[in-house]
């Protein structure tokens, strides 16, 4: 993001962002898909144990079929 602020165009078609399906890698992959024109989004999703991980790893899942992105595990 920081290349775009500069004012270079990126111009690379494929994302990897680590999505927690909170609202900041959201955000992020929102911005990386709507506004940087990042044709392919690849979403990286752990567990890492968390009590929250069947509904992180639902919104994960909802935000990348609304994105037409994969999710790797």
């Amino acid at each position: 993001m920081f290349i775009r602020f500069m004012g270079i165009k990126p111009n690379m078609e494929n994302a990897i962002l680590l999505c927690s399906g909170g609202l900041d890698s959201t955000v992020c992959a929102y911005y990386l898909k709507k506004t940087l024109k990042y044709n392919n989004l690849i979403f990286l999703f752990f567990d890492y144990g968390q009590q929250t991980k069947n509904q992180e790893e639902l919104c994960t899942k909802t935000i990348a079929k609304t994105l037409k992105a994969t999710v790797k595990k």
